[in-house]
């Protein structure tokens, strides 16, 4: 089953996650997700771990890798709840690993694409 994808008018497969980081998307089965851009660095960075689970410091030193106040570590847990809230209307959960960290949990193809011009 293919939709259309609302940025560029082409065709997806409906389960295949698109990602879209010129604007914050998540788009899957017609439906499209917006993340701040911080929202956005966890959501990229446990994507890229393809399912591996991410300790929080980790999550914590790529989000706020170019600032110079370092935040509690308590606000990856404050992130991780917005961005689970929002992506599962897509299908997507990101699972708790107690006293490690995170891990996103998907099922069908991704691809990162450009901003439509």
């Amino acid at each position: 089953m293919t939709d259309c994808c609302p940025l560029c008018g082409g065709n997806f497969v409906s389960d295949e996650i698109i990602l879209v980081p010129d604007n914050h998307l998540v788009l899957r089965g017609g439906l499209q997700v917006y993340l701040t851009p911080k929202q956005w660095e966890l959501f990229a960075k446990l994507h890229a771990a393809k399912g591996r689970a991410l300790s929080k410091g980790v999550l914590l030193d790529w989000i706020y890798q170019l600032e110079h106040d370092e935040p509690l570590p308590k606000i990856i847990d404050v992130f991780v709840m917005h961005v689970r809230r929002k992506i599962k209307p897509l299908g997507l959960q990101i699972t708790t690993h107690y006293g490690f960290g995170f891990s996103l949990t998907f099922k069908g193809k991704s691809r990162v694409v450009k901003q439509a011009a």
